[in-house]
């Protein structure tokens, strides 16, 4: 018999895509699978759909339906221990399998007990645009293959939605519940512990970004809760301190900009001195970023409003 492979999905206000969802799970060629959803309370019928589904593929569903919101990351929790499964494979009810992606991650698992985290390049769909990228276009420059060291050093290059791990290394409170929405991270680092990740170059599911998730507020929230992990780190994985202040300077300043492109220049000013106090940010890749955020003669006002400063 071949291992159980639990699907590990959480859902919030994912009616519109729940079909495409269950046909790329359901469509898998690998097929001793179970497909564990927690709904967190949504207002939109996705609940009714997730019933007409576990009607249809009772012995293969588990459904978790919250009667009301706990946020993602208890959802997450919740879904987590009811799976059974040897492997997990993690993929929001937005997101999207191809048929050979449970097979392809299971065979390295199976083979590689050094492995703890196989995740594999995605294709990105966009909302109300025929625009295409892949998810390795994004991240480009981080590393392939690794261990806990370069997961901390370069945060979340993994795309969640890509990532099969072994049950037996999930910590024993799951995910970290004191880190409300952006808990993946953490979670992952603390899954590979004394293992190593692997990617395999070929894509194997499709995640799309859409307006729930890509608000520049969301933005915001989200690199709040990782510099609350950084934080956390700094006490769990002391011996990586140098990798989590690279991190640190790099989420401060990626806050920065997304306070630039809000026009909230207060506030970028203050992550910009913060990132730069810990890492010395080249002028060439600031005023590149810069750039990229506002006008022309926005960024000249500011470049000789921050540049005593900024000491840049």
């Amino acid at each position: 018999m071949r291992p159980l492979v639990s699907v590990s999905s959480a859902c919030y206000n994912h009616k519109e895509f729940l079909d495409e969802y269950f046909d790329s799970v359901l469509s898998q060629t690998y097929k001793n699978i179970e497909i564990v959803i927690g709904d967190d309370a949504s207002i939109d019928g996705s609940q009714e759909i997730l019933l007409k589904y576990k009607k249809k593929y009772p012995n293969k569903i588990k459904l978790i339906l919250n009667e009301k919101n706990l946020g993602i990351t208890q959802n997450s929790i919740n879904v987590l221990k009811a799976c059974r499964g040897k492997y997990i494979a993690l993929v929001a009810t937005d997101d999207l399998m191809l048929p050979a992606k449970i097979e392809k991650q299971v065979e390295v698992l199976e083979k590689n007990p050094n492995i703890n985290i196989c995740y594999h390049d995605l294709e990105v769909i966009f909302e109300n645009s025929n625009k295409k990228m892949l998810f390795s276009e994004i991240n480009q420059y981080t590393p392939k293959r690794g261990a806990v060291k370069e997961l901390i050093k370069y945060g979340t290059f993994v795309g969640a939605c890509s990532v099969m791990i072994r049950r037996e290394n999930i910590p024993s409170y799951f995910f970290d519940d004191r880190i409300k929405i952006a808990s993946d991270w953490k979670f992952l680092i603390d899954v590979i512990r004394e293992g190593e990740f692997y990617y395999i170059n070929e894509v194997l599911g499709k995640y799309r970004r859409h307006s729930n998730n890509i608000t520049l507020l969301r933005t915001i929230e989200t690199l709040d809760d990782h510099i609350l992990t950084c934080g956390i780190l700094i006490q769990e994985y002391p011996e990586y301190v140098n990798e989590i202040k690279y991190r640190l300077a790099n989420i401060l300043f990626e806050k920065s900009m997304q306070y630039f492109r809000m026009e909230k220049y207060l506030e970028a000013k203050k992550n910009l001195e913060a990132s730069i106090k810990i890492k010395k940010i080249p002028k060439n890749v600031l005023f590149y970023f810069l750039n990229k955020c506002m006008d022309f003669s926005t960024l000249e006002k500011l470049k000789r409003k921050f540049k005593k400063s900024l000491n840049v």
